[in-house]
C-alpha cells in the first residue's frame, strides 16, 4: 500500500511539473520571441544581405518519444553544407557519432559571430512555442546520431528536447557523445523546476561569456 501510495504521490508531482513547465515554456519564448524580436530581424537582413540562400535553416531532429521535428536556426553555412561535410577530411577520420569543428570551413563570417553567440539559435523559441522543445532538456540529435545510443541512453527521448540543458552548461561543444549521454539521463532522472532555473541561468552566463561555442 505504501510503495502504491508513493508511486501516486510521484505521479502528481511530475504532473504537476510538466503542466508549469509548459506554462513557462509558452510564457518565455512568447516574452523572448516580442523581447528580442528587433535583434531577429537585423539578424535575418543581415544573413540575407552576406550570404547567398535562405535566411533559416530546417533541420529533421528527434524530439519526445523518437518523433521527427523541423528544429529551426539562423542559417550559418553555406547552402549545400550537408553535402559538403561528407567531403571534409574530419568527417572521415571523426572518433564521436557528431563532428565539432573550430574552423568549420561551411560556415560564412557572420555565422561565425552569430554561433559564437549562440544567436543562431533564437529561432527555435518558436519551436518551444509550438511544443516541440522545451527551454530545458536535452539538445535535439539527428538521426544518424542516436545510431550510436544503446538502449539506457535512448532515454533521453523520454522528455522534450531543450534549447539548452546540463551538457550545454557543463562544456556546451567540449564534451564527448558518452559524457553528453549521461548528463541527459542525469536531466531526465533529476528534473525539476528548479534544476530548470538553474540551468537557464547558468546558460545565460555561458552565453555571455561565449565559453565553448565555435
Amino acid at each position: 500500500m505504501d510503495s502504491l501510495t508513493g508511486y501516486l504521490e510521484q505521479s502528481r508531482t511530475l504532473s504537476a511539473y510538466l503542466v508549469i513547465k509548459r506554462l513557462l515554456d509558452v510564457l518565455g519564448s512568447v516574452f523572448g520571441l516580442m523581447l528580442l524580436s528587433p535583434i531577429m530581424l537585423m539578424v535575418a537582413l543581415s544573413i540575407k544581405l552576406s550570404s547567398p540562400g535562405p535566411v533559416f535553416f530546417r533541420q529533421k531532429r528527434v524530439g519526445l518519444n523518437g518523433d521527427l521535428i523541423d528544429v529551426v536556426k539562423f542559417r550559418t553555412m553555406v547552402v549545400e553544407a550537408e553535402d559538403v561535410l561528407h567531403k571534409l577530411p574530419e568527417f572521415k577520420e571523426r572518433t564521436e557519432p557528431f563532428v565539432k569543428l573550430k574552423e568549420d570551413p561551411r560556415v560564412f563570417s557572420l555565422g561565425r559571430l552569430l554561433r559564437k553567440t549562440s544567436i543562431d539559435e533564437l529561432p527555435q523559441l518558436l519551436n518551444v512555442l509550438w511544443g516541440q522543445m522545451s527551454l530545458v532538456g536535452p539538445r535535439p540529435l539527428v538521426d544518424c546520431e542516436l545510431e550510436h545510443c544503446n538502449e539506457l541512453q535512448l532515454k533521453r527521448l523520454y522528455v522534450k528536447p531543450g534549447l539548452t540543458g546540463l551538457a550545454q552548461i557543463e562544456g556546451r561543444t567540449d564534451i564527448t557523445f558518452e559524457k553528453l549521454m549521461a548528463l541527459d539521463l542525469d536531466y531526465v532522472k533529476n528534473r525539476s523546476l528548479w534544476l530548470d532555473v538553474k540551468i537557464l541561468f547558468k546558460t545565460v552566463v555561458k552565453v555571455i561569456r561565449r565559453e565553448g561555442a565555435y
